[in-house]
């Protein structure tokens, strides 16, 4: 084969794998959607139902976690923050 007929079907092979890939980018791309989609409303229905926006979790020191959320001052005499 001549030169420009090589290219020119080298170029359009790496143009239809490039199509290829970005079809199957945005495929890939739906799902990663739609499963943080769901994922997001399955947290909202657990929050619906639980009634808690947030799990606490204890201090590392062992005390547990204002459930109120207003840890303000706490442990060295100052009054606590509203």
């Amino acid at each position: 084969m001549e030169p420009v007929i090589t290219a020119a079907v080298v170029t359009v092979a790496v143009s239809g794998i490039n199509a290829m890939v970005k079809i199957a980018q945005r495929r890939l791309n739906v799902s990663v959607e739609m499963a943080r989609i769901s994922e997001a409303a399955q947290t909202e229905r657990v929050r619906c139902l639980t009634g808690r926006s947030v799990a606490l979790a204890p201090y590392r020191d062992g005390r547990e976690a204002d459930p109120a959320g207003r840890s303000g001052g706490g442990e060295r005499g100052r009054r606590r923050q509203h």
